[in-house]
């Protein structure tokens, strides 16, 4: 683990910190507590809630393993990242630096051509699957949106808004995209770019679309003029740190197969905010490109002020683990995810994965257990998912409750009276 730089902070930072008086605090004391403070009480209920529905969830990817606690000075100055940040902004206030660093990790990551990457740290993986489309629109205005049923849910939406024609494509049982009604679809609009948005890890089964068979399947179809772009929210990062030969094809930018990819740095990375980083080439977001003269920054990004705060965390997360301590941590999580498939079929639960995920696929539980685990739920169908911080025995608790409500559940059912 490599070692951590001090954190500088300004001097009315670290008197905010010791509780010494500022000029403006002199100004402004603090309102004192009276004996029941209302808007305390509050805040001491919402974070004991948080925190016990945190000891018991297992439906939702987002990691807990992480102290973030040493950034803590940062978070009392507003950080405002104004736009592309291949360049500082006259703002002073921001974490411009931090954010190229993390830029330049992931796309190391995603092996992007050192020479046309781009990219920067966006609110989520939503946002970065919109700019990627903007970009993608830019290039091909004429294009058709093609995506799977089982591609995240703000896809339509994100369609709807920048108005590109869209194809809603079936998943097979997996969740992987249908390659040969991808084929049957395209070959419909032969005479029009494709715009194809792979996933890297749907919500449901952490299904991983397959590349190379989507462009095989667009090929088949006539279509030469594609851009493909890759949803890599849940499973980019883990999935990029997987040994060669398990790999996915779809996060090796230097393969030419996929034009840019989206993460989010609140599910494996852990983060205690939304957020995400787009990686894409260089040369697709220089049409966007527009001078600012009121901040004197490139304005490339979706957004125009973006949060310097999560610039920071990003950068805090990579340079505490690295690639190795991060690879660490994701294989702990699917040994976690093996360990309860096993005791799911070990109790009688039908149950199963996808290679390398950790998420494992339920039939739906009682409704209690839904509720006290947060557990998504999808017809007859759920998951869990064992993101770093989940301990084997939360997966015990979990595999006994579930028996235990199951079996009372049948035994309900078989001695109710016949309608």
């Amino acid at each position: 683990m490599s070692s951590i730089p001090a954190l500088q902070v300004s001097a009315r930072t670290a008197r905010l910190l010791d509780g010494t008086p500022g000029n403006r605090d002199q100004r402004r004391p603090p309102r004192p507590l009276t004996f029941v403070d209302p808007e305390i009480t509050d805040l001491d209920y919402t974070r004991d809630h948080i925190e016990r529905g945190m000891e018991t969830h297992l439906g939702f990817p987002c990691a807990t393993d992480i102290d973030f606690s040493p950034l803590t000075p940062l978070f009392l100055v507003a950080l405002n990242n104004l736009g592309d940040p291949a360049a500082d902004p006259v703002w002073p206030a921001h974490t411009m630096r931090w954010e190229r660093e993390v830029v330049n990790w992931m796309a190391t990551l995603f092996r992007a051509d050192p020479v046309d990457q781009w990219g920067y740290v966006t609110t989520g993986g939503t946002e970065g699957t919109m700019q990627a489309l903007r970009m993608a629109r830019e290039l091909y205005p004429d294009g058709v949106l093609y995506y799977s049923t089982a591609a995240h849910y703000s896809v339509p939406k994100i369609a709807h808004a920048l108005r590109i024609p869209s194809v809603v494509v079936e998943a097979d049982p997996t969740g992987q995209i249908h390659y040969g009604r991808l084929r049957a679809l395209a070959r419909r609009n032969a005479n029009a770019p494709a715009i194809v948005l792979a996933t890297c890890g749907t919500t449901m089964t952490e299904a991983v679309d397959d590349i190379e068979r989507v462009h095989a399947a667009l090929t088949a179809a006539g279509i030469t003029s594609r851009y493909v772009h890759v949803d890599a929210a849940l499973s980019g990062v883990p999935m990029a740190l997987l040994c060669e030969d398990n790999r996915p094809a779809c996060l090796d930018m230097s393969l030419g197969l996929t034009d840019s990819i989206s993460i989010s740095g609140h599910k494996f990375l852990g983060l205690p905010m939304p957020c995400g980083v787009l990686i894409a080439r260089r040369s697709l977001a220089e049409p966007l490109v527009r001078p600012v003269a009121y901040t004197q920054t490139t304005d490339t990004t979706l957004l125009g002020p973006r949060s310097g705060h999560t610039a920071m965390a990003l950068w805090w997360v990579t340079r505490r683990y690295g690639r190795d301590g991060l690879h660490r941590r994701a294989e702990n999580a699917r040994a976690n995810a093996t360990y309860l498939l096993e005791q799911l079929v070990a109790h009688g639960h039908t149950a199963w994965r996808n290679p390398h995920s950790m998420t494992v696929v339920l039939r739906r539980p009682p409704q209690p257990v839904v509720r006290k685990r947060a557990l998504a739920v999808h017809g007859d169908w759920s998951h869990a998912i064992t993101m770093p911080g989940v301990t084997r025995d939360m997966i015990d608790n979990f595999v006994h409750d579930l028996t235990i409500a199951t079996r009372t559940s049948a035994y309900l059912q078989a001695v109710a009276p016949a309608a």
